[in-house]
């Protein structure tokens, strides 16, 4: 699992992209959206995931592939099993078992279907 020890961050901060508002945990910046100075937060250090990681999150289904690459951009501030299940009730409705499925148009040309949701 990517999100308990393949990209482990236990206190990501996030900064302004104007750099001047204060750097903040996950939660704060959940709660505050825009930084004071009108910049968006990012996070200080990208996570990043190596190529083994790549592969096993390749196989995943759509609800655990979104845990496992959003936890570490939480950091420790939301539990692994918490977290799982908030995401696992966002993604309980959708009216398709991928989700987001990626359809063949054509020879090389794809789309990806954002309609199926709750």
């Amino acid at each position: 699992m990517v999100g308990r020890g393949f990209c482990e961050i236990k206190t990501l901060k996030y900064v302004s992209t104007r750099g001047q508002a204060p750097t903040l945990p996950f939660d704060e910046v959940l709660l505050t959206g825009l930084a004071r100075d009108g910049g968006l937060y990012l996070p200080e250090i990208w996570p990043s995931f190596s190529n083994a990681d790549l592969k096993h999150l390749s196989k995943l289904p759509y609800t655990e592939l979104a845990i496992q690459i959003m936890t570490p951009f939480i950091g420790n501030v939301i539990s692994h099993d918490d977290f799982s299940s908030m995401v696992e009730d966002t993604y309980r409705n959708f009216q398709h078992p991928s989700v987001a499925p990626l359809k063949l148009l054509d020879h090389n040309q794809w789309i990806l279907e954002l309609f199926h949701g709750p």
